[in-house]
């Protein structure tokens, strides 16, 4: 009866529209948190995560009166066992169990240096017929080239990225981009002037006049240290802003524009604080607001359920990460869940804004722009997390015991992350899963003969386990569907990992869009 009126209680805060600072406070001071948890959540490093971020409050103060105090059974649902402790002890003393240690020169990783290189604006055009403007490669080499080279900075991001991004269809001509930009910029202004026009919302609206001033803050913000976005050299036009004695620039009162005209192309979700982070990289490669606009949408078509207001798009990857890490792991998960640290609420921030704040500006759009591909996994940011848990699991397992120090530790990684390793890394680590599902899927005679190969499971996978359909992953999965939580026996009697539908979606490439 409790829990189904503490649930109930936020079901109906997760209809409001708005979230204040004060509504998540009172969760938080509830009598029902155990003190211990109350305890972490006034930690300075957990309280200032809150304060950037009212989605991180929020999804805090859930954890505190939902997860914290779920019962074993509820727990083992989303917390599942992918091995049983006694076997994790048996395995080799590595970072992937009994799967050998990770070779970052493994023969997946090993490319030649001009697939490395970024790719030019020359090279991308000869992928072109000249007279119609179509593909003549395929889709899959664009991507695979652009993953493993990123693209060139200037004039090739300017162009790339609209394909990347969803702006332009990959089988068009070029007559119909030329068609299609016109329309979308046509469009934009529609929008925009939707709301600029409407004197009496924007003077009167209480709920756009909220949007408005959380806009304006988290604007006035973001990357203002990258030098399109820096100083204020024009007066700013609303004498009511707190930034009005300040001042501004133009390039600031595009991005304002651009998210309000977000917020009225989305009025279900609105603008949420986070946003202003994804849109400020492609605004500042693109530098055209309708482009822009349409580009960040297609961005957010991705990325919106990182910001849906009942946190379930953000629980779902860390769930993910949960049984990613439990899998590849063990000993690294164990100790981690002895330092009661297997929420991974360390790797919010990092999941909600795609790493924008452990990297540097250049390193961020060259991460992006790789995992926009969906080469191997349109789930590539997690195996992006595992990466860097692996790099600093030793720190981790010989320094820190308690969640506070984890989340410090993590928190405190900003900016000084290596992209070039973490990325190789990433990818040995994605391959590295690949085999470990197919030793599982081998030892449990799930696999028919002749379709052991990771990339006919990849296309099974791909073509069954689309958006929504987690039944017909869990079809996928047999034993270790029907086995949840549990150990899976093999053919010859060997215990084999349970491989969750949560962990075959990460095989996927279909962008898991938020429903």
């Amino acid at each position: 009866m409790f829990k189904e009126a503490r649930w109930g209680f936020l079901e109906k805060i997760s209809r409001v529209t708005r979230f204040t600072r004060r509504t998540a406070e009172d969760i938080l001071d509830s009598p029902k948190v155990p003190p211990q948890v109350r305890r972490l959540l006034k930690n300075p490093d957990v309280v200032n995560l809150q304060d950037e971020f009212d989605s991180a409050r929020l999804y805090l103060a859930r954890w505190a009166m939902g997860i914290a105090e779920q019962s074993e059974k509820e727990r083992q649902q989303d917390h599942q066992v992918v091995w049983a402790n006694r076997d994790a002890l048996e395995l080799e003393d590595s970072a992937v169990g009994e799967f050998e240690i990770l070779d970052l020169e493994s023969k997946s990783t090993k490319l030649d240096s001009e697939k490395r290189k970024p790719v030019s604006l020359e090279e991308w055009n000869k992928w072109f017929d000249p007279k119609t403007g179509k593909l003549v490669i395929t889709v899959n080499e664009v991507k695979e080239r652009i993953f493993h080279g990123g693209v060139e900075p200037g004039a090739a991001r300017k162009e790339i990225w609209l394909w990347l991004l969803d702006v332009y269809p990959w089988d068009s001509t070029k007559d119909e981009r030329i068609a299609l930009m016109n329309s979308k910029r046509d469009e934009y202004v529609r929008l925009k002037g939707k709301w600029w026009d409407d004197l009496e919302r924007r003077n009167n609206n209480e709920y756009w006049r909220d949007q408005k001033n959380r806009i304006e803050k988290d604007v006035h913000r973001t990357d203002r240290s990258v030098p399109i976005f820096a100083g204020e050299d024009i007066p700013h036009p609303d004498p009511d802003s707190p930034f009005a004695e300040t001042g501004t620039n133009v390039h600031l009162e595009q991005m304002k524009d651009m998210l309000l005209t977000y917020n009225e192309y989305n009025t279900e979700l609105g603008y949420v604080q986070g946003m202003s982070d994804l849109l400020a990289p492609i605004y500042a490669v693109l530098q055209d607001d309708a482009a822009a606009f349409w580009a960040f949408v297609g961005f957010m078509g991705r990325m919106e359920r990182n910001f849906l207001r009942d946190q379930t798009g953000m629980r779902a990857q860390l769930v993910v990460l949960d049984h990613l890490v439990q899998l590849m792991d063990p000993k690294l998960y164990a100790y981690l869940e002895s330092a009661d640290s297997t929420n991974f609420f360390f790797f919010f921030r990092m999941l909600l804004v795609w790493y924008k704040r452990e990297f540097k500006w250049d390193d961020v759009l060259r991460l992006w722009e790789t995992m926009w591909t969906n080469f191997l996994s349109s789930q590539f940011h997690l195996f992006i997390a595992l990466a860097i848990l692996e790099r600093h699991r030793d720190v981790i397992m010989d320094h820190l015991k308690q969640f506070d120090e984890v989340l410090k530790y993590i928190n405190e990684l900003s900016t000084t992350i290596e992209l070039s390793s973490t990325r190789v890394r990433a990818e040995a680590l994605f391959h590295k899963f690949q085999r470990v599902v197919d030793a599982a899927d081998r030892k449990s005679g799930f696999v028919a003969p002749g379709e052991g190969s990771g990339e006919m499971r990849k296309r099974r996978v791909e073509s069954t386990c689309g958006e929504g359909s987690s039944s017909s992953c869990t079809a996928l999965t047999s034993g270790a569907a029907v086995n949840k939580g549990k150990d899976v026996e093999g053919r010859d009697g060997e215990i084999v990992p349970n491989v969750s539908p949560e962990l075959r979606g990460l095989l996927n490439r279909e962008i898991i869009r938020a429903k």
